[in-house]
């Protein structure tokens, strides 16, 4: 990977901040949070807020195209059919 690589990772949680912090000072960091408490701590991370979430699907449109490399550390929805 190159430094303009484009990483997004997907469920900014205990194991996504701890991925985002080794990855930041050397890629460009996105992640997508819900929360406004969690987008604040991303951005004073120097990561790029995309505000959406998983169970709104209608929320997701903007990640097209935003990142070269994905990270998927969201967990399974704990009810319902479907991933």
């Amino acid at each position: 990977m190159h430094s303009t690589t484009r990483i997004l990772i997907i469920g900014f949680g205990d194991i996504g901040e701890r991925v985002a912090k080794r990855l930041v000072n050397r890629y460009a960091v996105s992640a997508l949070v819900r929360s406004d408490e969690r987008a604040n701590y991303a951005r004073s991370m120097g990561i790029r807020v995309i505000r959406g979430d998983l169970s709104v699907p209608g929320s997701l449109r903007k990640l097209a195209g935003q990142a070269d490399v994905v990270f998927h550390f969201a967990p399974a929805p704990g009810d319902g059919v479907r991933d």
